[in-house]
């Protein structure tokens, strides 16, 4: 019994160690960083500026100056689900956060991705004039909202929009959001 015990505590970790470099490996965020970084990737920029349009329900407004986290999926695009992550209430502004989450497959796919990604491994934020394009319940485009917004990238994949609470009565009534700051990339391994 002794012996059987002996045995069975490094067999036991070298399971554990096996399971754990697997799940490290495989993981999405494991292969997106390997793809990215091009680490036995190869890497293609396929489309800029891929668009995104989501409807703010407005019964996800904070009521008071909070912050609500909510995960909720608002759509997918090209094997990447579009989140919306969180909504702050600020004391001038309303803050809508947002992330995209690649699903990665081991050999090859596509991926939205907020970063443009350059050919010596580095990437910088790809932000274009029209990156944004706030639009009233028919889908017609909000013109006072032409400049009166701000925006944001990062860390990783995340994004958001801020807004003047001076036309929060325009978002109480729902709007629709046109993201157009995604870039669609392929990937596939070496």
């Amino acid at each position: 019994m002794v012996k059987r015990s002996r045995y069975m505590v490094p067999l036991l970790l070298l399971c554990a160690l096996t399971v754990y470099a697997y799940i490290s490996y495989y993981s999405q965020e494991s292969i997106l960083d390997r793809v990215v970084q091009r680490n036995g990737y190869e890497l293609y920029q396929r489309q800029q500026s891929v668009p995104f349009e989501f409807y703010l329900d407005p019964d996800w407004l904070p009521k008071t100056s909070e912050e609500v986290e909510y995960h909720i999926q608002l759509g997918s695009l090209h094997n990447t689900d579009i989140i919306l992550d969180r909504i702050i209430s600020r004391d001038k502004s309303i803050y809508i956060g947002l992330k995209a989450v690649p699903h990665m497959k081991i050999f090859l796919g596509s991926f939205l991705y907020i970063w443009d990604i350059k050919d010596n491994n580095t990437s910088s934020s790809y932000d274009p004039i029209d990156e944004w394009q706030l639009l009233d319940k028919n889908r017609l485009p909000l013109q006072q909202f032409t400049m009166n917004y701000g925006t944001g990238e990062g860390p990783g994949n995340t994004f958001g929009i801020e807004i003047d609470k001076k036309y929060m009565e325009l978002l109480q009534q729902g709007l629709y959001f046109k993201f157009s700051g995604f870039i669609l990339y392929e990937y596939w391994k070496k």
